[in-house]
């Protein structure tokens, strides 16, 4: 799944319109679409059946717009498409999906002309200090592993809808905080706890793509599944 964000005029509504032109006319459209996949595209707007097509679309890349109900999520998640969600917000917090897949129209002005680029939202930098405390919303293994590493306390927190409510509570102290989160699950949390840690430069937040891929990515286990790691999508059912 992959989260296209932007503000007003930053081409959201044009970019489905574009897609719904190609698809009815084909080039014919004057429009161009590069989909080196092959797979099938589809567009979801707010007059689709939805609950009908899903039902009989297999293996396509479907655009969504204005969807956004918990039952369409619910629904999405048994089928073996793909989703681009085309929102403002990108609050899908009923489907899980990457901090990595989420990305942001910006307008911007080269030469006195006006261009829209898509750059990815959140990306990893680099920090070499040692936090006195640790959220984290992995529990058991995972939470423990981190207490191993770090020498220090781990709160758990037992799910992504919870970290948020128990990062607030520790905002008034000041002191360094790390928050360690399922990079691959957390996509619909992620700008709420961005925006305090923005304000707060002592909140940092580390998004591995989950507990269980840090294991699989250690010397001793990468050498036997490299090309499980790298490509995964040929080895496992989504909709499973």
């Amino acid at each position: 799944m992959t989260v296209i964000k932007g503000n007003s005029g930053t081409g959201k509504t044009t970019l489905i319109r574009m897609l719904q032109g190609y698809l009815a006319q084909g080039n014919k459209s004057g429009i161009t679409v590069k989909n080196d996949t092959n797979i099938p595209l589809m567009v979801f707007t707010s007059f689709t059946k939805w609950e009908k097509d899903l039902l009989e679309i297999k293996e396509h890349i479907i655009f969504v717009d204005y969807i956004y109900s918990r039952g369409f999520q619910q629904e999405f998640i048994k089928s073996d498409n793909y989703l681009v969600v085309i929102s403002r917000s990108g609050k899908f917090n009923h489907l899980p999906y990457a901090v990595s897949s989420i990305y942001e129209l910006r307008t911007e002005t080269d030469e006195k002309i006006k261009l829209t680029r898509m750059y990815q939202m959140y990306t990893y930098s680099k920090d070499t200090s040692l936090p006195p405390k640790i959220i984290t919303e992995d529990t058991n293994s995972g939470s423990q592993k981190m207490e191993n590493i770090y020498h220090t306390q781990v709160v758990c927190v037992g799910g992504n809808g919870n970290v948020l409510k128990e990062l607030v509570k520790y905002v008034s102290t000041q002191s360094t905080l790390f928050v360690i989160v399922d990079g691959a699950a957390f996509g619909g949390f992620i700008s709420l706890v961005m925006n305090i840690a923005k304000l707060n430069n002592y909140i940092f937040v580390f998004a591995p793509e989950s507990f269980e891929c840090l294991l699989l990515q250690t010397n001793q286990l990468k050498r036997k599944l490299s090309d499980e790691l790298e490509n995964t999508w040929n080895y496992c059912d989504i909709s499973q």
